[in-house]
């Protein structure tokens, strides 16, 4: 397997100019490859909440930073980043100008796909389960840089982004399979396992964050005892169940009152967050300040 190379600078500058050819405005994109999204910003966007869906994303200009309890990370254009399961975050562009835009391209993760590669690879010794970390970043390979340029370049034209894109894609999931985050994608396959069985209970929280699920409930979901459920859930998340769903109400309120204006109280009301005193607490623990004062901030919902 070969090592890991970081990509030039001219090199990373080539694919953001081949990807903003697609994305000529601010904002998010679907590209004309399937599973393919790009997002582009024109100017630093300030920290704000945001659910990541399982994808691969690869920052091709400027840098952005997450937030995960209290860790951060950075996207730039030397790494790439694995999300394995929905996570609620919050995140900020810190690196983009109109002459210079912020654009990153987000592979969403197939599983089909995924384990139709993984059947073809020979080498399965580290496919067995183990304890696994919801975010992952890892060096831009030379392999992976050059698989990116074919790809971009299929977008050009309409018959190559249908009949080469695809594979090209496919390319890159194999590449990422390959390296030292394929346990990740492989523990996507593994139905049987606790990661899918936790990955289960995600989906149904980000599906109805309003819903009231207590600990018991979210163990008869995934089959497991409490305490299993408890650990298992803080090694693939970094947040006991409890706190995964309220940081999930949470986000979507700050959503409702940043997107669509809604009071603290409707907001709290409309996620299942409790008395409005309780929320606000929660809330302040959270990002800083009082509910009160989100309508006034007046900062866009950071996107993917």
């Amino acid at each position: 397997m070969n090592e890991h190379v970081r990509v030039s600078v001219h090199s990373s500058e080539l694919l953001a100019q081949m990807l903003l050819k697609h994305v000529p405005e601010p904002g998010l994109c679907q590209l004309s490859v399937p599973g393919l999204q790009a997002f582009r910003s024109d100017g630093k966007i300030g920290r704000a909440p945001c659910v990541y869906e399982p994808c691969i994303v690869m920052v091709l200009q400027g840098s952005k930073r997450a937030y995960l309890a209290d860790q951060s990370f950075d996207y730039t254009p030397d790494n790439y980043v694995v999300f394995s399961v929905p996570m609620p975050m919050e995140s900020e562009i810190i690196g983009a100008t109109p002459e210079k835009p912020f654009v990153a391209l987000a592979m969403t993760i197939e599983p089909a796909i995924i384990a139709d590669l993984q059947t073809q690879i020979e080498d399965e010794d580290d496919a067995a389960e183990a304890d696994h970390q919801s975010i992952i970043l890892s060096g831009i390979t030379a392999e992976m840089h050059e698989a990116l340029h074919r790809l971009l370049s299929a977008l050009d034209d309409q018959t190559d982004a249908r009949v080469l894109g695809p594979m090209v894609r496919n390319e890159i999931y194999y590449r990422v399979l390959q390296g030292n985050q394929g346990s990740i994608l492989r523990a996507v396959l593994q139905r049987h396992g606790h990661y899918n069985r936790i990955s289960q209970v995600l989906r149904a929280i980000q599906s109805d964050c309003a819903a009231e699920l207590t600990t018991a409930d979210m163990a008869r979901m995934a089959n497991m005892s409490k305490t299993l459920l408890h650990d298992s859930f803080k090694a693939i998340t970094t947040l006991t169940p409890l706190q995964y769903v309220k940081t999930i109400r949470l986000h979507r309120a700050r959503t409702l009152m940043l997107n669509d204006g809604a009071s603290a109280r409707t907001a709290a009301s409309a996620v299942g967050s409790g008395s409005a005193s309780q929320f606000s607490r929660e809330f302040k623990r959270l990002v800083g300040y009082p509910p009160s004062m989100e309508s006034q901030s007046g900062e866009p919902l950071n996107l993917n």
